[in-house]
């Protein structure tokens, strides 16, 4: 073999296995996704143990991307995973990512999916849900395991306190809790008579609502309460209404009583006037009784004397009389002067001197 054929022959081995090469990076490296126009997500983790670049990103169990890159939130703290998703997979904004991790220690984001309106926008910004730490947990049971216990030794101590402390009292009060006990017997023997009374009881009221006489007086009155209680509706009403009226009355009534109470000092010392003058009426009334009473008196003889009535009667008719004899004097009288008015010569020389033409003068 040339050193030509040589050189070929290891130039070919070379060129396969660079081939074979590309072809596993390929294969196993999934170079693919180099070529696909991916949209980027950022997720806030408090922690986030077991996530680094390449951590697959899932959705119901099937991976929709992968993490590419893991840095620290220095301005809110924690953790920020920028995730990678492929393009045909669309998530909803209530869509909720969940750190996850296996008992062998794997890590994986699992998005929760949602149900809302509307898609996440690319580039947008997340809070995720920070996996429970199995060891942590472990330790927190640890600590609660150990209060726990510490708390049944103190209570198991406390028990028997108190188991010694019964023995002590049933010893020292054993015929006192034998009386106690027999007074129990009697109380439950007693108790069980009134159960029985009870029901005896119970089976009277029973028969006694099973009567149909007892149902018919109870319906009539059932019956009747809608009547009585309208009634006592419109009573409650009209009483309310009597109220009313009342108060307005009592409302005029405080109208016409703040003046007299304004002026009750001037209306006191009117009455006091008024009371004095009414006690001086009433003296003169008694003094003009005691001279009626006095049989001497005038009065009296007026009251009781007949013939002075009759004298008075008299003179009251001859009065009536006289006034009607009156009557025509003063006619003459009245023609009288209208004739000296007329002719003023019939009373006197002057009259006769001196004619009239017989009408009024005036001066």
């Amino acid at each position: 073999m040339s050193e030509q054929q040589m050189q070929f022959r290891v130039g070919l081995l070379a060129i396969v296995a660079f081939c074979l090469a590309a072809v596993m990076a390929v294969k196993f490296g999934d170079l693919a996704t180099l070529l696909e126009d991916r949209y980027p997500l950022a997720v806030h983790f408090d922690h986030a143990p077991g996530v680094y670049p390449g951590t697959p990103v899932s959705k119901n169990g099937i991976v929709i991307g992968e993490v590419a890159a893991v840095i620290f939130d220095d301005q809110h703290g924690g953790v920020l995973v920028a995730l990678s998703i492929e393009p045909q997979y669309r998530l909803r904004k209530d869509a909720a990512p969940h750190l996850s991790r296996s008992l062998l220690g794997d890590s994986s984001i699992e998005f929760v999916p949602g149900s809302g309106p509307g898609w996440i926008e690319p580039g947008a910004r997340l809070e995720g849900v920070s996996p429970v730490d199995p060891m942590k947990l472990v330790a927190d049971l640890g600590g609660r395991l150990d209060r726990t216990l510490a708390g049944f030794d103190a209570t198991a101590a406390q028990w028997s306190e108190v188991g010694r402390n019964v023995n002590g009292v049933l010893g020292d009060n054993r015929e006192e809790l034998n009386i106690a006990l027999a007074r129990a017997a009697v109380a439950l023997e007693e108790t069980a008579l009134s159960m029985r009374s009870l029901r005896q009881t119970a089976d009277s009221a029973s028969k006694l609502m099973g009567d149909p006489a007892l149902q018919q007086n109870l319906n009539r009155t059932m019956a009747a309460l809608p009547p009585l209680v309208e009634e006592t509706r419109q009573t409650i009403v009209a009483t309310r209404s009597a109220v009313n009226r009342a108060d307005a009355t009592l409302a005029n009534v405080e109208g016409f009583t703040r003046p007299l109470a304004e002026k009750g000092v001037s209306v006191a010392t009117r009455l006091d006037v008024t009371l004095a003058n009414f006690e001086q009426v009433s003296g003169d009334l008694a003094d003009l009784s005691t001279m009626l009473k006095k049989k001497d008196g005038s009065l009296a003889q007026l009251a009781s004397d007949p013939s002075l009535y009759r004298n008075l009667d008299a003179s009251a008719e001859n009065l009536n009389l006289l006034l009607a004899n009156l009557g025509p004097v003063l006619r003459d009288l009245r023609v009288f002067s209208d004739k000296i008015a007329r002719n003023p010569e019939l009373i006197g020389v002057r009259g006769a001197l001196r004619g009239s033409d017989g009408e009024k003068t005036v001066r």
